[in-house]
């Protein structure tokens, strides 16, 4: 019986440009929520609402909504189930600027409101990881070249 040795592939190390370009289409790629249809439709319902300034954040709200209405599509509207959706970084962070400015009076809203808040809690608290992490990179790659 004779030992081979299998040839472990090379582990390339990545190089910190090469971390940087992975954390940036971590960051600007998507983020799974778990929803039910009913709190998804109050979001979408909060954006149409939503007072916005200018084309930048006009824009936002419009391809934040259009994405909400398309993940509304697939699900049924009865069920209270919660569901793991999917949404692109910057519908998150369009939801939480306007969830932030939403104003609103009595219980039921404020506890519509925080339901929803906390649901992008948690994918907000890792984009704004991936941020620091980022920017963390950046300084060491502009470190480096000195």
């Amino acid at each position: 019986m004779t030992d081979t040795l299998q040839e472990q592939p090379a582990v390339e190390e990545l190089t910190a440009q090469d971390q940087l370009q992975q954390l940036i289409s971590e960051r600007t790629g998507q983020f799974e929520i778990n929803m039910d249809y009913a709190d998804l439709k109050w979001v979408r319902n909060s954006l149409e609402k939503a007072e916005f300034k200018g084309s930048n954040e006009a824009y936002l709200v419009v391809t934040s909504i259009l994405s909400i209405d398309q993940i509304l599509k697939s699900m049924d509207p009865k069920s209270t189930e919660s569901h793991t959706i999917t949404l692109d970084a910057t519908v998150i962070e369009t939801i939480n600027f306007f969830l932030n400015r939403h104003s609103g009076k009595g219980l039921e809203s404020a506890r519509r409101l925080f339901i929803a808040a906390m649901k992008f809690r948690t994918t907000m608290e890792k984009i704004s990881n991936l941020d620091k992490s980022i920017e963390k990179l950046n300084a060491e790659i502009k470190s480096d070249k000195k």
